[in-house]
Parts: C-alpha cells; structure tokens; sequence
C-alpha cells in the first residue's frame, strides 16, 4: 500500500500494518528526523504544523526530543512538550496556536529529552516506540523505507477516536 500525506484513518492502520518494525538503533543513526503530519481529519491535525514542528531528536540514552520546532530567527529548538496541555490545544483555531507558541516556547525550551524509546506490540507488531514523561501518550514508529518512518500516536486523550498519524523523513544530506 502507498501512503499520502492526506488519508482516512482506517487506510492509515491499513498502511501501518503493513510496515516492518523499526529499532531504537535505526532511529539514532540519522539522529534528528525531520516531521510532517498526515491529515486525517483527527483533531490533532494542523497543531505540530501550526507550531512550525521540525522533528525530532534521538539520542544515545534512548531519550528523544519529540518536538523541536523553527524559531522565528530560523533555529531549531527543543521544547519540553510536556507542559504543552495538547488536550486542550486542539480545541484552539491553529491560527492562534501558531501566535500563543511564538510567545510560550522560549518558556519551556530544554536541553533534556522528555520522552524515551521503548519496545512495544503494537496491533500484532513488535517495534519501537516513543513514551511521554507524565503525559498519557505513545507514538508508535515503524519503517517506511530506508529513508521514512510513520508514527502513530495513541493517547487515552483521542479514546475512543482513532491515532494521530505522522512521518519521519532523513534529513537530505
């Protein structure tokens, strides 16, 4: 199956399902993925987007910076998305998210990751996954290609809805 950036959410897990498992290994080789968001009509669709999201960041301790975004002057930042109360975000017109993150994000920027790569099964698969610090979220990778990943993110917030599906593409060299 191919995937596009806009589809159903049913045609997502179809894709997922038909994805390899990815290792913590393969994902801290390139490091720093560059992210993009798949449309599905999920209420998550349009915030990493409106927050200029730019990726994220693996590191050797198996922690991960799952949201480093473009600062106005063009620098890549991490922020500790923790403090970030996406359950209520999402209720927010993205156009005030985009100027609400302008002024918060130098507020909560950090040098520590606030996730950590874990081992799980996911829907029949073994893989790797990322898990929040004190946020009720899993984002679930596996392999596209050698140069993509999806992620699939899973959160008591979106129950009984569907995930909220991403990419991670290599940075081009």
């Amino acid at each position: 199956m191919i995937y596009t950036k806009k589809m159903t959410s049913e045609q997502a897990l179809e894709f997922y399902d038909s994805l390899e498992p990815i290792t913590f290994e393969e994902l801290l080789e390139v490091g720093e993925w560059h992210g993009a968001e798949i449309e599905t009509e999920h209420i998550m669709d349009g915030v990493l987007e409106a927050v200029k999201w730019h990726g994220k960041r693996f590191e050797p301790n198996r922690g991960i910076h799952p949201l480093l975004y473009k600062g106005i002057t063009g620098k890549i930042h991490s922020v500790d998305a923790g403090k970030i109360p996406f359950q209520h975000l999402v209720k927010l017109p993205r156009w005030l998210i985009r100027i609400a993150f302008v002024f918060v994000a130098p507020l909560i920027h950090t040098k520590k990751p606030c996730t950590q790569f874990w081992d799980v099964e996911y829907r029949g698969k073994r893989t790797g996954a990322m898990v929040w610090d004190g946020l009720p979220i899993v984002e679930v990778f596996a392999r596209i290609n050698e140069n993509e990943v999806l992620g699939v993110t899973v959160s008591k917030w979106f129950d009984p809805g569907p995930p909220y599906f991403f990419t991670l593409t290599k940075p081009k060299t």
